[in-house]
């Protein structure tokens, strides 16, 4: 949705691009309408009118999909793929990916005639990020600090004005989508909406993020950061994380 889940819907942008630079027609099918780069550049359609047709591949990532969705979607096309991060479902599919931390620590011995894309190898991020890890850090210190949206944007907004006030960095904060933007930047504060991530990663010496996919994007550019849990289904990449 607007408000959640855009982590799920970047990483599926991703790893449509790579299938269409290998000559994949490629099509979303999505629960609600959605703002976010680089899914202007694929046909979309909304899920309001059922399962979406048979293709050779069909991909799916997000957590309202139940089993039978996946046993029909399964029967209709030539291979199904299901992108997971909790390992709490029963998956009829034939490829599972689970790029986390912790997927290989996963118990998916019941889906034993699926192939497994388990771990760090087969992360989804996007070669920018990867790009920023031959960059220094910024020689002043700056602070990025992205949450996500819904409640937690109200705490990246207080949390960047604490540590603009108590420290005098610059302080850069996504709010999300459905926040409405302060007015009030300055030389060292500034608030931002629908921006390109990796550009203010590349110009922050910390970064303050939720545990989804941007902490696996702020890892691979070298950057230090400090992981949030900021929602139930990242207490296991806190977890890993943590140790």
């Amino acid at each position: 949705s607007p408000v959640y889940g855009r982590g799920h819907i970047a990483r599926c942008i991703l790893l449509a691009k790579a299938l269409r630079s290998k000559g994949a027609d490629c099509r979303f099918f999505l629960t609600d309408r959605l703002q976010i780069d680089g899914l202007e550049s694929f046909p979309t359609s909304l899920l309001t009118d059922g399962l979406p047709p048979s293709g050779n591949i069909v991909i799916v990532d997000g957590y309202r999909f139940a089993p039978s969705c996946l046993e029909k979607l399964k029967a209709s096309s030539a291979r199904l793929v299901a992108i997971d991060d909790l390992a709490d479902r029963d998956f009829p599919a034939d490829v599972i990916l689970n790029h986390n931390l912790y997927a290989t620590d996963l118990d998916y011995q019941r889906h034993g005639s699926a192939k497994l894309l388990l771990g760090l190898r087969y992360c989804l991020v996007r070669s920018e990020y990867c790009q920023l890890a031959g960059q220094s850090s910024p020689s002043t210190p700056a602070v990025l600090i992205t949450l996500g949206s819904g409640p937690l944007a109200s705490s990246a907004e207080q949390l960047a004005r604490t540590i603009n006030r108590q420290f005098g960095i610059r302080v850069d904060a996504t709010l999300g989508a459905d926040t409405q933007l302060p007015n009030d930047n300055s030389d060292t504060l500034h608030f931002h909406r629908f921006v390109e991530l990796s550009q203010l990663i590349a110009n922050a010496s910390l970064v303050i993020c939720g545990l989804g996919v941007t902490f696996l994007e702020v890892m691979a550019t070298g950057r230090q950061v400090i992981g949030v849990q900021v929602a139930d289904n990242q207490r296991l990449a806190y977890r890993a994380a943590a140790s």
